[in-house]
């Protein structure tokens, strides 16, 4: 993958990457400020995913189609160092987001937020954290990365979907196959 990335000139050089405005870092990115957008370094989508493709089936398809205010756009890979294992060489992907003009919720917003997902036929299971629907599941969903803008419209940045899939034990009935979402056949 790196020497792709080289090749198709999306190999972002980690010195590059120490210019930007650094804002957080947390246990599966790095994250920079960049003009109106938000840079994230993945450097850990072991943390939720198996494997690289079930990352980008959902990290980055799944979210875009369940929060298209908020896609998340693949720029490039880099090499930087993981936080999570001290000086171990990581592979990464960096990502682009749209910065969100708002705040986090409160914790009294969280009722309200909580009472909306319920209404739209989410169940909670570790509030707020993990809601699973008959076709979704929503992981990392806690007050750092749901947004709500001035508008009074929910906006979320770094959340963790995947299609509720009868093995994952949630009641689902989705299945992935072919490039397309389907049912799973009864």
């Amino acid at each position: 993958m790196e020497a792709y990335a080289k090749h198709a000139g999306i190999w972002i050089e980690p010195i590059v990457i120490e210019q930007w405005n650094f804002i957080k870092s947390g246990q599966e990115n790095r994250v920079y400020f960049n003009d109106e957008n938000v840079l994230k370094i993945g450097y850990n989508y072991l943390k939720f995913y198996e494997t690289p493709i079930d990352f980008f089936d959902n990290k980055i398809s799944l979210h875009n189609y369940l929060f298209p205010d908020t896609p998340l756009e693949l720029v490039g890979f880099t090499g930087i160092y993981n936080t999570v294992a001290q000086n171990e060489a990581a592979f990464a992907s960096v990502f682009k987001q749209k910065y969100v003009k708002g705040h986090v919720l409160s914790y009294l917003e969280v009722d309200a937020f909580q009472n909306e997902l319920i209404h739209a036929g989410f169940t909670n299971w570790a509030a707020p954290a993990l809601y699973t629907g008959k076709d979704y599941i929503i992981k990392d969903m806690h007050v750092d990365n749901i947004m709500l803008t001035g508008q009074g419209n929910y906006r979320f940045i770094d959340t963790v979907p995947f299609l509720n899939t009868p093995a994952l034990g949630y009641g689902g009935t989705r299945a992935y196959g072919d490039g397309k979402v389907c049912k799973v056949p009864v």
